[in-house]
């Protein structure tokens, strides 16, 4: 899914198609890069194998933009967004990854992600648009919340 049709189903959920509530694109490029954020913490707590990368670490290693947490325990210190091995060994260890900001791409660049995940980030971004402007969104939570579930339950979570 291009970042240009992501903006245009958020825009659809928000019933804004004539750009008269959000006139710029800016404000929205936020809510799905903070969702997207949400969604990756969310699916990295449920072990989704998606979201696994790997890392070789030898000596003081500049940690990914991308980088979450690493997958299980690994002999390594992180300061500063640095990592570095312990005893100076070279480790090779999976992370947990964040799914990309889309504010990164252009419009029509593809945003790596699945359509299920595409899907959570929209949603999650409709509910911080629908938040900003005070609306009840105690039923959009709980639909969401029910998504999840779904999605995990058929992978088997």
């Amino acid at each position: 899914m291009t970042k240009f049709q992501m903006l245009n189903i958020l825009r659809h959920h928000l019933s804004d198609e004539q750009k008269i509530g959000w006139p710029s694109d800016v404000e929205l490029n936020a809510f799905l890069d903070r969702a997207a954020e949400t969604v990756s913490e969310r699916l990295a707590s449920d072990r989704d194998p998606s979201l696994v990368a790997s890392l070789t670490v030898s000596g003081p290693t500049s940690l990914p933009d991308d980088f979450l947490a690493f997958v299980g325990k690994v002999p390594v210190a992180i300061v500063d967004r640095v990592a570095s091995p312990y005893e100076g060994t070279t480790v090779t260890a999976d992370y947990w990854r964040m799914l990309p900001r889309p504010s990164t791409f252009q419009d029509a660049d593809d945003i790596p992600c699945t359509t299920e995940q595409a899907g959570l980030i929209i949603d999650l971004a409709r509910i911080y648009a629908l938040n900003k402007n005070e609306y009840d969104i105690s039923q959009d939570l709980a639909l969401l919340g029910q998504t999840t579930k779904s999605i995990a339950a058929v992978r088997g979570r």
